[in-house]
């Protein structure tokens, strides 16, 4: 009971929550990154007195702000001589969640597997409770088609991971060869990690390693493009660019 689960009972992605002080839990499924930042403390308490609800979902990033709370008001199990969050269903960012002491158990896609488009080439694969995710950017220009099928695919792995609390993810992405994208497809790019898979990102992302040698004009192009979208949407885990595949498995 020291993990409590709480699952979206929309795509079932899963929060983990873990007993810190009396009668607190933490939001814990994040990475240490991201935590050290202040990002994302979500914290299950019992509420003010008051309150139509005897506990609430509490972000405390800054100004605490209440986003979730039970159907029902009571307890639930005692938790070292203290009440514990009532399990069941919670309405969490306006959306159906269940919370609950058991850990859910979701299959794995099937890896490890490889998923080819012109411009690029992606390979998953799993040991244990780390996913690893390999991309290679070739020198051959993007079409929309092709980049939301490998966008879509990405989708897949996030999602399948994050409905998985004991999985992370770690990113390494070649892209020595990658030519110039258009803003039109960075926007795309930007749009999906913002819209579709933030969430996702956070459960799961663990560390990303982009190889880039910015020893060409469009090398250079590229490597301060990738900077600048790093700048305008920082990752929750840490990240790293590097000269070579070498570099890039010993940072992850």
């Amino acid at each position: 009971m020291s993990v409590l689960y709480l699952t979206c009972d929309l795509d079932n992605v899963v929060f983990t929550f873990t007993a810190e002080e009396k009668s607190t839990w933490q939001f814990s499924r994040l990475s240490n990154f991201h935590r050290d930042n202040g990002k994302d403390c979500f914290v299950l308490r019992q509420a003010s007195e008051g309150s139509t609800t005897r506990w609430v979902l509490e972000n405390q990033t800054g100004q605490p702000s209440v986003f979730g709370t039970p159907k029902y008001s009571g307890h639930g199990p005692p938790f070292r001589g203290s009440p514990s969050p009532p399990r069941g269903m919670w309405t969490v960012w306006g959306c159906p969640f269940i919370l609950s002491d058991t850990m859910p158990q979701r299959d794995a896609i099937p890896s490890p597997f490889t998923f080819e488009v012109p411009f690029a080439k992606m390979h998953f694969h799993e040991e244990g409770r780390l996913g690893y995710l390999d991309i290679e950017v070739f020198n051959v220009g993007i079409e929309d088609e092709h980049l939301d099928e490998i966008l879509l695919t990405l989708r897949k792995v996030l999602v399948n991971l994050a409905q998985r609390p004991e999985m992370v993810l770690l990113l390494r992405t070649d892209a020595r060869a990658a030519p110039m994208p258009s803003m039109r497809h960075v926007r795309k790019f930007l749009a999906f990690i913002q819209k579709e898979v933030g969430t996702e990102c956070v459960l799961v992302g663990r560390g990303s390693a982009i190889v880039l040698v910015p020893s060409t004009f469009l090398g250079t192009a590229v490597l301060r493009l990738v900077q600048l979208v790093q700048r305008m949407l920082p990752a929750p885990y840490p990240q790293a660019i590097v000269a070579s595949v070498e570099e890039a498995d010993a940072f992850l």
